[in-house]
């Protein structure tokens, strides 16, 4: 099997683990802004972190974790990295000040490094004090921590040259003296012990944070001069994008009565959020638009803004929806919040709707739920989510892919004074209680067809004449009324050629209205085959402009309507975007380049290409006349409404859909790539997506997967963490479902889509799937002797058999590997002892971990982030003296500073959950509630959920008084996973409720048995006996690993054939020498396991 191209395909990801290959998640980072506007006050909330570095390490690293515990952003070196070379290491100092939002400065005995630079440090001070000095020049909020004389000091860290020691000492001075103006301008705090300055840093930067906290009144006039030109400001309208209507809006006066006794009810019980439900083309979107945009305001006038969005759009999501809507309301350029992690922005848009009375729409919100969950979501049809099912796995289809997607849908029940409507093809599960009716908060409203006089008129207004009493009847019988059809009805009668526009004429006529024989039909039926019946009565241009069209999934500009128009003549390709220019000479590409303009030039004058525009626009006024396209004159924009969209991609044959779709696909092609490595929402790759999707459609699986393998499928897993958007892309690649394989595909493609979809779908929870998954990957790994990726494979598998309870498999598969890791290399061996290492304290087995993260120590990590991210061991250093008892501050302090340093998600956001069960264990409860809130948020900020770490947190809540709060989370977690229950159960005890315990205990302790002695989850049974105990329960005996049980792996005879295969190609024995061998010890000392 050749090498798995640039980006290794099958990798080790920890799902949520310290070791192996982690995602670099978003940390915080700063927006740059010039110069000029340095002084202006930051709506980025970041603290700068200024001091001296190697002597103050872990005071800095307590600083940053209490900046991100009270939601702020660190600006320091150890976040961002160090980017600037040394000689201009004073510019990027400065200009980290002037991206922030505060100071905060820890002034040591040393005075630190002087750059020399005549002209900005004439004085020759420290770069502490030029940083501290901006700071004020910059007036912003000003926090000092000075270490007094009693702090213990390494020799080497005091200042002893004399100038410097002057230079120090009147620093320190300066320092001390109170600024004018703001009570925050400059506040000072002497400590003298590492743990003093840790007690006092949390609330120093809890009252910055305060001060900073963006408030509900109206936006400075500074930041709203900085916003988009093309954004309005509160309350005037604004809208995410324009909606395009097909038609004018008319009637439905009855449901606008309806929405403004809803908007202009005062009293408390009104319902803050109504929810339009109802099936495709009803006229959801029209209706909502129309009263939004003329009507809300005659029902109230203190509307303090109104803001529409439609999830219609490419890359539009709630996170995306939040962002627009937080920087509307504020008066921010919504690009300044691209970085703001999403809980963040859900609790800034909570804030601002209740502070004052403000309107929302959310256009098209079943495009956020599991059902639309797939690469084909705008091609839908209703019939195809009648009886919704989740195309990734068992998930309830009315639930948003995201989970906190439906908190925030939650949250927005209560936000009053606001008001929120939401249209969507579905209800989504978070609006509604168990018995599936409607949340207090939500008033749900199912959108029928016109009203009889109402449909009559809207067939008028498309140019139709004839008897009012056989309209009424036509439509209401056959159309059910419905806006999107009776537009297509009207452009087929306009069309009729013995009478057109005459209804009574077109009705009668057997070639005409009696051909449609709709008796038969439900509703849904009778819209498509309408809509069938127009678009066969289409001239065969403007049928196949529409085909090309319904292959995209969103609006387009009349550039890409342009480009894909099939009847305009292909323009000859440039040939610097072909695959050879990288490697032809100089000769071949001038006259490469040579060719092609002359190409270019006849094609720029062939008569084809000059009369397309012409046609074009007569193609677009037809299909406009007959109810197909609709176009937003003020935008110029084109679009198709999703019905449309679903019906004309349906009627597609494999020809049409390949020839139409080669249009699109040269189009995007002719388009600059994005820029994968900076991408931030999904909207930044929506151009790649698109490829993706449309060479699916075409049967193109290849190309499609070669888009996917390289920086789509890297940016989409580690800057987004889009797993549940990545298996949607990846479904068509197997068409068996997750328990298939890819088809269609060489092993080498297959294997990095089946790696991918594992790892995608260990994130989501759906470990059985992953499980299967990665097997098929080891699978074809084997068949190709490729022994690097059989090591990874083994080693993804523990983690997957871990996360399905199977620890006695868990544990063959990571001896195997071991025995493996021999004859791979270096690498591979240190990858491997950090695996099991990270296995054995999942067990609970510290004692064990250590003596392999002794010996881990001995050896040189890998260099290569693909493989091994520093922090890594560190954080499992922790980990193992946590469990051990032993943890100490400056363990975890020194694990955060090298977790920090190597950009390491995961350590960071594990190693804040050791804290907050350290602090806990101490009585350390605040300590515990800061530690556990930032580990949930980072947890959240990425889509996922924690639902022991919710427990956790309420738990310290409860013992820092919160006993209500703590109470309404238990019943809420009641149930979760096994895993969990320990944490619950806690919970549950801590509240007095031992019933409730008792039961979650039971659970915690089943679970923490896994396969029985000595494969038992140790640290978890230890604590889940204890609680049973304190319960006044007996804990349950715990069975012994059964023998005689099959723990056989698949594939276990090739994969053991191959490890003896592979050691003696490498000149090793072909079996281990048993003092080599890799034994673990039992429940007694000395004892062994059998060999896995």
């Amino acid at each position: 099997m050749p090498p798995l191209a640039t980006r290794p395909l099958l990798q080790t990801h920890p799902g949520g683990r310290l070791s192996g290959v982690t995602r670099p998640f978003l940390d915080s980072a700063e927006y740059h802004m010039p110069s000029s506007e340095a002084s202006r006050p930051r709506q980025y909330l970041g603290v700068m972190v200024s001091s001296t570095f190697t002597d103050l390490e872990e005071h800095r690293a307590k600083a940053i974790q209490a900046i991100e515990g009270r939601r702020l952003y660190p600006v320091a070196m150890e976040v961002q990295g160090a980017t600037a070379s040394p000689n201009d290491v004073l510019t990027e100092s400065l200009r980290m000040i002037d991206d922030a939002a505060a100071y905060i400065g820890v002034i040591s005995h040393k005075y630190g490094q002087i750059p020399p630079d005549p002209e900005r440090n004439p004085d020759d001070l420290s770069i502490t004090e030029l940083e501290f000095n901006r700071a004020l020049d910059l007036n912003r909020p000003i926090l000092l921590f000075i270490m007094g004389e009693k702090h213990r000091v390494e020799p080497a860290n005091v200042e002893l040259d004399g100038e410097k020691r002057r230079k120090l000492e009147a620093f320190r001075e300066r320092a001390k003296q109170m600024g004018h103006g703001s009570r925050l301008h400059r506040v000072y705090v002497v400590f003298n012990s590492l743990e003093e300055f840790g007690e006092k840093v949390g609330p120093a930067i809890g009252n910055l944070a305060s001060d900073l906290e963006p408030r509900a009144a109206a936006p400075d006039p500074v930041a709203l001069a900085s916003a988009s030109p093309r954004a309005p400001h509160p309350p005037a309208f604004h809208a995410v994008p324009d909606y395009i209507g097909s038609h004018r809006f008319l009637g439905r006066e009855q449901e606008l009565r309806a929405l403004d006794a809803w908007a202009g009810a005062m009293d408390a019980d009104a319902p803050p959020l109504m929810l339009i439900e109802a099936i495709g083309g009803s006229g959801k979107s029209i209706l909502t638009w129309h009263w939004v945009g003329q009507r809300a305001v005659t029902v109230r006038d203190d509307w303090a803004g109104r803001f529409w969005y439609s999830f219609y759009e490419r890359g539009a999501t709630l996170v995306d929806f939040c962002r627009h809507a937080v920087a509307y309301m504020t008066g921010v350029d919504p690009d300044t919040l691209r970085k703001t992690p999403a809980p963040d922005l859900a609790d800034r848009l909570m804030t601002e709707l209740h502070a004052r009375p403000l309107l929302l729409v959310l256009d098209g919100l079943e495009r956020v739920l599991v059902a639309y969950n797939r690469s084909d979501a705008p091609h839908l049809r209703d019939e195809d989510v009648e009886t919704p099912a989740d195309p990734i796995a068992n998930r309830d289809p009315c639930d948003a892919i995201r989970p906190q997607d439906d908190d925030l849908l939650r949250r927005l029940t209560a936000a009053a004074p606001s008001r929120v409507l939401v249209s969507s093809r579905l209800t989504p599960r978070a609006l509604l209680n168990p018995a599936h009716q409607p949340l207090p908060g939500v008033d749900r409203v199912l959108l029928q067809g016109l009203s009889p006089e109402d449909a009559e008129a809207l067939l008028r207004t498309c140019g139709v004449s004839g008897s009012g009493a056989k309209m009424q009847r036509y439509l209401k019988e056959n159309c059910g009324n419905h806006p999107l059809v009776i537009g297509v009805l009207a452009g087929l009668i306009n069309e009729h050629l013995s009478a057109p526009g005459n209804f009574d004429a077109w009705a009668e006529d057997p070639q005409g209205g009696k051909t449609l024989n709709l008796g038969s039909l439900d509703l849904k039926q009778r819209r498509n085959h309408i809509l069938e019946s127009g678009l066969r009565a289409l001239p065969d241009e403007g049928r196949t402009l529409l085909g090309a069209m319904s292959l995209l999934s969103t609006a387009i500009e009349y550039e890409t309507l342009t480009a894909i128009d099939p009847g305009r003549p292909g323009e000859p390709i440039d040939p610097e975007n072909e695959k050879f220019w990288r490697t032809a000479n100089r000769k071949n590409k001038r006259a490469a380049k040579a060719a092609y303009q002359r190409a270019l030039t006849a094609w720029q004058k062939s008569d084809a290409v000059r009369a397309a525009p012409a046609r074009l626009k007569e193609k677009v006024g037809t299909l406009k006349r007959r109810g197909f396209l609709q176009h937003d004159p003020h935008t110029n924009r084109y679009d198709l409404h999703p019905v449309v969209r679903g019906v004309v991609a349906g009627r597609l044959d494999e020809d049409e859909t390949r020839t139409l779709g080669q249009h699109v696909v040269d189009h995007f092609n002719s388009r600059p790539k994005p820029a994968f490595e900076n991408a931030e929402t999904l909207a930044d790759l929506a151009d790649a997506i698109e490829m993706v999707r449309v060479l699916c459609r075409m049967g193109r699986l290849k190309e499609a997967a070669n888009i996917f393998q390289g920086d789509l499928s890297t940016a989409m897993s580690w800057n987004l963490g889009a797993e549940a958007e990545i298996l949607g892309l990846l479904a068509p690649f197997f068409p068996r479902g997750w328990d298939g394989h890819p088809e269609e595909l060489d092993d080498m493609v297959a294997a990095s889509l089946t790696n991918d979809a594992s790892i995608a779908l260990s994130e989501l929870g759906l470990h059985c799937e992953a499980l299967h998954q990665q097997g098929n990957a080891l699978e074809i790994a084997l068949r190709h002797g490729d022994a690097v990726n059989v090591r990874v494979c083994l080693n993804n598998l523990v983690l997957r058999y871990q996360a399905v309870n199977d620890m006695r498999r868990a544990w063959a598969c990571a001896r195997r590997n071991y025995h493996l890791v021999g004859a791979v290399g270096p690498d591979s061996l240190f990858m491997s002892m950090l695996a099991l290492a990270e296995f054995l304290l999942g067990l609970g087995r510290p004692r064990d971990a250590a003596s392999w993260l002794a010996r881990l120590r001995a050896l040189r990590p890998p260099t290569d982030r693909a493989l091994y991210r520093p922090g890594s061991l560190e954080g499992l250093e922790a980990w193992s003296r946590f469990l051990a008892g032993t943890l100490t501050e400056d363990d975890l302090s020194r694990a955060e500073v090298a977790a920090r340093a190597g950009r390491h998600w995961e350590a960071r956001q594990s190693l804040l959950v050791f804290r907050g069960r350290w602090a806990l264990d101490r009585g350390a409860f605040t300590d515990a509630a800061e530690a556990f809130d930032g580990a949930l948020r980072m947890i959240r900020e990425v889509g996922r959920t924690d639902p022991g770490l919710e427990a956790c947190l309420a738990l310290a809540n409860l013992r820092c008084g919160d006993r209500a709060g703590a109470l309404d989370r238990a019943e809420r977690l009641t149930g979760v996973r096994d895993r969990d229950a320990l944490d619950v159960a806690h919970l549950w005890h801590a509240l007095n409720r031992p019933e409730e315990a008792v039961i979650e205990a039971r659970r915690a302790h089943t679970w923490a048995v896994a396969d029985g002695d000595p494969f038992v989850r140790r640290w978890h049974l230890e604590r889940a006996e204890a609680l049973l105990r304190a319960l006044g329960e007996t804990p349950p005996p715990v069975p012994a690993c059964d023998p005689a049980q099959d723990y056989t792996l698949p594939l276990q005879d090739e994969i053991d054939a191959f490890i003896r295969e592979t050691r003696v190609a490498k000149g090793q024995p072909e079996t281990i020498p048993e003092a080599q061998q890799l034994l673990w010890p039992g429940p007694d000392p000395g004892a062994e396991i059998p060999d896995a």
